[in-house]
C-alpha cells in the first residue's frame, strides 16, 4: 500500500490551493471591500477570497452567518471580540507551507494505511485520532470545499485518498482485515470510520466503504443509511435495523431520515469508548446524524405500554433504533400544515397524562420537550404495534377518559398515509400502514417489521372517518367538538 500512496502524492502536491494564517485575534479589519459569501470555516473562506485576488479577509467562528469579508485595509486592527482576520496563502507560490483540506483528506488515508501495519497501534493512538480528527472536519465540508475547488485540487485529493482507503479497507486474500485490529483505545475504530464517511461521499455506494461488512454494506445501498458503530453490530441486529428501514414509507425516509444529505449516519458512540470515555472525534459527516445504544437485538426487551394494561415488549435495539429514526420524521410533520396543525392543537389541548398514548412518559415531559412526541408516541409505540396502541386508545375514549389518545392514533394514520403521485389533496390518501414488530423469542422473525395496509375513508374535510383493518369490520369515526373529554369522537 505504500507504493500506491506514493505514486499518488507528487500529483496532488502540483495542485493549486488557498490556504490562510492568522493575521488579527478578536479584531476587524480597518476597511472592508468584497463580501464573499457565508462560509463554515475560514479554510472555506480562504479558496474564495484567493480566486477574486482578495489577500486579507475577516470571519466571525462564533456567527458564520455574518459571512466571509475581503479586506481592502487590514492594518490596523479594530478590536472587536466575534472577528479574526486572516491573511490568504497561495500554496502555489515558492515556499508557501499550507495545510490544506485536500493534504488533510491524503494524509488522513496514510495515517489509516500506517494504523494497519503498526506492530503497537496503541503507542500511536494520538496520531490516529489526530489524523481522525482532521479528516471529520474535511469531510462534513465536503459539499462546500468542491464547490470553491475550481483549481480541481480538492477533487483530486479525495480521488487519491480514497484509492488509499479502499485498499486499507479492503479483506486480504485470506480473510483478514485491518478493521480487525482496530479499537477504541488505539484509534483505528474512529479512523477507520472516516474512511469509510469518505467512500460513501465519493462513491455513492457501499462496495469499497464496507468491502469488509456485507450487512453494513447492504443497509448503505439500499437506504442510504450509514452505521458507525466500529463494526460492532452483529449480522442479526443488521438484520433488524435493515427490516426496519425496509418497512418505512418512501416520503419518511426522504424527506424526514434523508433529508438534505446523501446520507444519515446511525451512530453506536458507545463502541468507540476507552476506558469509559467516549471518543471525542465526531462519527458523522452529513446533516443528517443519529446515535443508537451499544445493544444486540435480542439481548433486552423494554415495555413500550408500560402504566397501561396493554403490556407490549419490544427489543430494545429496535426500540431506540425506531425511537431515533422517528425523530427524523419531525421534518415531515413541520412541511405539512395541516398534519402540523394537528399536532400543535392535541399538544395544546393536552392537561393530563392519560392524554397521551406514552403516558408513562407523561404531560409535564411532553409539554417541555414537544421534540419528544413522535419520537416517543410513534417511535416506541406505533412502530411497535399499531393495533395494540389502537386498543389502548379505544380503551381510554370507552372508558370516558379522554379522546385525545384516539386522536394521536389518527394522526400516525395520516403521517403513514400513502401519497398516491401527482396528487397533493388529503381525500387522496386512502391507505396507510400499520405495523408489527414484537419480541416472539422462540421465531428467528423475533424483532423483525411487518406491516400490513389498512383502508382510510375521509369525511368532506378529508378528516379520517372510517379505518378498516385487514379481515375486520371498519371503524367508523365521528368528530363531534375540538373538546378533550369523552363524546367527542
Amino acid at each position: 500500500m505504500g507504493l500506491v500512496a506514493w505514486l499518488f502524492l507528487p500529483t496532488f502536491a502540483q495542485a493549486s490551493w488557498y490556504s490562510y494564517t492568522v493575521r488579527h485575534d478578536n479584531a476587524e479589519c480597518s476597511a472592508q471591500s468584497s463580501y464573499l459569501g457565508v462560509y463554515l470555516t475560514p479554510a472555506l473562506c480562504a479558496p474564495a477570497a484567493g480566486a477574486i485576488g482578495c489577500t486579507t479577509f475577516m470571519f466571525s467562528s462564533s456567527y458564520t452567518s455574518w459571512g466571509c469579508r475581503c479586506c481592502s485595509q487590514p492594518d490596523p486592527r479594530k478590536d472587536h471580540s466575534l472577528w479574526d482576520v486572516y491573511t490568504v496563502v497561495d500554496c502555489d507560490q515558492p515556499g508557501a507551507e499550507c495545510v490544506t483540506p485536500a493534504s488533510l483528506l491524503v494524509q488522513g488515508a496514510l495515517a489509516a494505511e500506517r494504523f494497519c501495519a503498526d506492530a503497537v497501534p496503541e503507542s500511536h493512538a494520538a496520531e490516529y485520532e489526530s489524523a481522525a480528527s482532521d479528516l471529520n472536519d474535511v469531510l462534513a465540508a465536503w459539499e462546500d470545499y468542491l464547490a470553491v475547488d475550481d483549481s480541481g485540487s480538492f477533487a483530486l485529493a479525495a480521488s487519491n485518498a480514497s484509492s488509499i482507503a479502499a485498499a486499507v479497507l479492503a479483506p486480504a486474500a485470506d480473510g483478514s482485515a485491518c478493521s480487525s485490529r482496530a479499537s477504541a483505545c488505539n484509534k483505528g475504530g474512529v479512523l477507520l470510520q472516516q474512511l469509510r464517511s469518505l467512500l460513501a461521499l465519493q462513491d455513492g455506494t457501499a462496495a469499497r466503504a464496507f468491502a469488509d461488512a456485507p450487512s453494513h454494506r447492504v443497509l448503505f445501498d439500499t437506504h442510504k443509511v450509514l452505521v458507525a458503530d466500529g463494526l460492532w453490530l452483529n449480522a442479526a441486529s443488521m438484520e433488524g435495523v435493515l427490516s426496519f428501514f425496509d418497512h418505512l414509507p418512501p416520503l419518511l425516509m426522504s424527506e424526514g431520515v434523508l433529508k438534505d444529505a446523501p446520507f444519515a449516519t446511525m451512530t453506536v458512540r458507545d463502541a468507540f469508548k476507552c476506558d469509559g470515555v467516549h471518543e471525542a472525534t465526531s462519527l458523522g459527516v452529513t446533516a443528517r446524524e443519529f446515535n443508537v445504544f451499544q445493544n444486540q437485538r435480542g439481548c433486552c426487551m423494554e415495555d413500550a405500554f408500560g402504566g397501561t394494561p396493554f403490556t407490549f415488549y419490544g427489543d430494545l435495539l429496535m426500540t431506540v433504533v425506531r425511537h431515533e429514526a422517528a425523530h427524523q420524521f419531525d421534518r415531515v410533520v413541520a412541511a405539512d400544515p395541516a398534519l402540523y396543525a394537528m399536532k400543535e392543537a392535541y399538544r395544546a389541548a393536552a392537561t393530563d397524562d392519560l392524554d397521551w398514548l406514552r403516558s408513562s412518559v407523561g404531560n409535564a415531559y411532553f409539554q417541555s420537550a414537544p421534540q419528544e412526541i413522535i419520537a416517543s408516541q410513534v417511535g416506541n409505540q406505533y412502530l411497535l404495534s399499531s393495533s395494540n396502541q389502537l386498543k389502548l386508545a379505544l380503551s381510554r375514549l370507552a372508558d370516558g377518559t379522554s379522546s385525545l389518545p384516539l386522536r394521536w392514533f389518527l394522526f400516525h394514520l395520516e403521517l403513514f398515509a400513502r401519497h398516491p403521485e401527482g396528487c397533493s389533496d388529503r381525500h387522496c390518501r386512502t391507505q396507510t400502514l400499520l405495523y408489527h414488530s414484537g419480541v416472539e423469542p422462540s421465531s428467528d422473525a423475533a424483532a423483525m417489521t411487518t406491516t400490513y395496509c389498512a383502508e382510510l375513508g375521509r369525511n368532506g374535510a378529508a378528516q379520517i372517518a372510517s379505518l378498516r383493518l385487514p379481515g375486520c369490520a371498519p371503524l367508523n369515526v365521528t368528530y363531534a367538538s375540538e373538546t378533550r373529554r369523552a363524546g367527542d369522537s
